[in-house]
């Protein structure tokens, strides 16, 4: 799991329906797509990867 992530979204239906997407911030990969765009989501998706120490 990379230590600095950063949280952006995509269109997963362009101008109808977007993800937040999670990329490590070091190598520009994608590490994840979340479900929705609550912060309750995010805070879930972090305590369960304690490995990451920066949000960007």
């Amino acid at each position: 799991m990379p230590a600095v992530i950063g949280v952006d979204d995509f269109a997963l239906r362009k101008r109808q329906r977007y993800a937040p997407v999670i990329i490590n911030a070091e190598t520009g990969e994608r590490v994840d797509v979340l479900a929705d765009r609550t912060a309750d989501t995010l805070e879930v998706w972090l305590r369960d990867h304690p490995g990451v120490q920066t949000v960007c």
